[in-house]
This record gives C-alpha cells, structure tokens and sequence, in this order.
C-alpha cells in the first residue's frame, strides 16, 4: 500500500473521503482478490448494516501513452466503508 495508494479528501459541496490504489491492468485479478477480501473483511466485522459488493469499484482505465500500460484502480468513497472498515484495519497493523 505504501507507494500505490492514497488516502485523499475530495472538496465539493462538503468533503468526502476517498482510498484507492492503482496497479497496472495486469493487475486485474489482483485486485479483484483485494476488492473481495475488503468486503469479507467488512462482513466479519459485524457491523450494524453489511457492505455491498458496489462499496468498492475496481475499474480498467485506458493510458494511452507510448510505452505505459493500462491502469486497474481500486476505489472506495463510501465514507462508512473508509471510516469502519479500512482505517480499522489499518490501525491494527504494526
């Protein structure tokens, strides 16, 4: 996580919180399997509602630059998921 992803805060209206981590697309299946294991990691929590599977978006984004591949970015920008989920686990990490 350390070079590949952000935690950011986005101004609009109000402010919203936002994780996410970018990979190249060979990556798919990879974070496909980190989407996943947010979400049972999320369901083991016994938190008062359960999380959807559309809480987290993992998206193929097309580079179209020279030599660079494609990108994958996982994304979260439900703030209860942020806030419940990811810092939690975060948290307990040494």
């Amino acid at each position: 996580m350390e070079g590949e992803s952000s935690f950011s805060v986005v101004k609009s209206n109000n402010y919203k919180l936002r994780f996410s981590i970018g990979q190249s697309s060979k990556d798919l299946a990879l974070m496909k399997e980190i989407k996943l294991y947010l979400l049972n990691l999320a369901n083991r929590m016994n938190l008062p509602s359960p999380f959807s599977p559309d809480s987290i978006s993992v998206n193929l984004v097309k580079v179209n630059k020279g030599d660079y591949l494609d990108m994958v970015h996982l994304d979260i920008r439900r703030h209860e998921f942020i806030e419940q989920v990811i810092i939690p686990f975060f948290d307990k990490l040494t």
